[in-house]
């Protein structure tokens, strides 16, 4: 059973990192590989980041070290290839993943694919900055004598993820696989052969890989077992256990999140998590394991945490990325604390702001009511309605209308304009459908109640 993360086939400096767990479309993975250009994966990345184009600007100016031919180099490979992007849809990725291809794309012109890019190991032309630069996010893209077919496939593996889970601490990780494995669970651990992972001719025993898959069969058969025995067996390696595992319950939930996971279809992946420069500082992963500083999750138990991101949001010293990915590692109570705070709207105008598009997309019905509340009473009406917009939940548009259906005479009576929106609860009203105009579904939903305040609604367009 494995007792270290090199059991499972990642290097060794990994340990003290966080790793995951992914259910990978293998085929779907070598054919972006293969044969796909560089520059349409990196413009359906684009697509997901549609929400949040400054931020995805200020990355690709980052990721090329500030030197502007570079940036220019991108955008027009991105711009070609915007409308084939388009038609295929976007990507989600982490920016490590958007490093590899930018990467890619100033070394060719983006029109080909990463495995024609790289079918050559030799370093070729670059500009030494610029992969300084991406190096923050992927150390490989920046290290002399590193085969590039390594981390540029493994980028591909992360574009065609289709479910994961965790991350947790490498070691507190190695531990539970070696744990669910002992004779009364029985779930093996065993890494598949490289060649049924990396393409062929890419060898990665020198070193260099991140990603190793894993026989999933044993595991698929540990979480198909009687609920009741694997109850009682969980509890009987919990105690046997505890001591080097951690606290009582912990392997019950890592196995919970493995059969969660196991419901997907495809190849099964054990990756170390990528470094997050916004999250950990610019030395996140440095030549020396040793001197790397510690990364400390934010703690979202703490009554004023909320706050004190907004304080630094507002102040500049972090940005809506590192913001969203804090908020994301801190699941549902992350999503808590800033949807409780969203509302304290005098305190941080801006801050608020983002933390109703973080909300926003959380797909929970229980943050309907927030968000609407804080359409009502933010000053930027139609930002908030940019939010409302992102948000999917069926029931918005109802409870969007009852709210500011509440904001008229309860009599039924038409209220008057009034001159100022802080104060004429029929001008706030007004100032509120007018933002959700450039969205039919809303406005279709709110529009009529412009019928109750004195003047006359605005004809709808079209």
């Amino acid at each position: 059973m494995p007792k270290t993360m090199a059991d499972l086939g990642v290097e060794e400096h990994q340990l003290g990192h966080q790793v995951e767990l992914l259910v990978v479309d293998l085929s779907r993975a070598r054919a972006f590989y293969e044969g796909v250009p560089s520059a349409r994966l990196l413009a359906r990345v684009q697509l997901s980041r549609e929400g949040d184009l400054a931020s995805w600007d200020a990355l690709l100016s980052r990721l090329v070290g500030g030197d502007h031919a570079s940036l220019e180099r991108v955008r027009r490979a991105i711009i070609t290839h915007a409308r084939a992007a388009a038609d295929e849809g976007p990507l989600t990725a982490p920016d490590g993943v958007v490093a590899a291809l930018v990467v890619a794309v100033n070394r060719e012109s983006g029109d080909a694919s990463l495995g024609e890019t790289f079918a050559s190991t030799r370093p070729g032309k670059r500009t030494e900055h610029a992969y300084d630069a991406c190096a923050l996010y992927d150390l490989r893209l920046g290290e002399s004598g590193v085969d590039l077919r390594i981390p540029m496939f493994e980028a591909c593996v992360r574009l065609a993820a289709v479910a994961s889970a965790g991350p947790w601490p490498s070691i507190r990780f190695a531990e539970a696989a070696s744990h669910i494995g002992d004779t009364e669970l029985g779930g093996t651990w065993a890494r598949e052969e490289e060649s049924r992972f990396f393409p062929y001719g890419i060898d990665s025993s020198g070193g260099g890989a991140k990603m190793s898959r894993i026989a999933r069969e044993p595991l698929d058969a540990l979480v198909a077992r009687d609920p009741h025995e694997l109850a009682s067996a969980i509890g009987r390696a919990d105690r046997a256990h505890g001591r080097t595992y951690g606290a009582k319950g912990q392997l019950d939930k890592f196995i919970a999140d493995l059969a969660d996971l196991l419901t997907s279809s495809g190849a099964l992946v054990v990756a170390a998590t990528l470094p997050d420069p916004d999250a950990d500082g610019p030395n996140v992963e440095s030549h020396h394991p040793s001197e790397r500083p510690s990364s400390i999750p934010v703690d979202w138990s703490l009554p004023d945490i909320a706050i004190q991101l907004a304080d630094q949001f507002e102040r500049g010293q972090i940005n809506v990325s590192r913001l969203r990915n804090m908020v994301s590692r801190g699941g549902e109570p992350a999503l808590d604390a800033i949807g409780a705070e969203m509302l304290r709207v005098p305190l941080h105008i801006t801050a608020s702001a983002a933390y109703a598009e973080i909300l926003a997309r959380s797909g929970r019905p229980r943050d309907v009511i927030r968000l609407v509340t804080y359409f009502a009473i933010t000053p930027d009406p139609d930002g908030a309605a940019r939010s409302l917009n992102a948000c999917g939940a069926p029931e918005l548009p109802a409870v969007l209308r009852a709210w500011l259906e509440a904001m008229l005479p309860a009599d039924g009576t038409t209220a008057p304009l009034g001159d100022d929106p802080s104060t004429s609860s029929a001008a706030r009203l007004q100032a509120c459908v007018s933002s959700l105009a450039p969205y039919p579904h809303l406005y279709a939903a709110v529009r009529p109640l412009l019928v109750r305040v004195s003047e006359a609604p605005t004809p709808a367009s079209g």
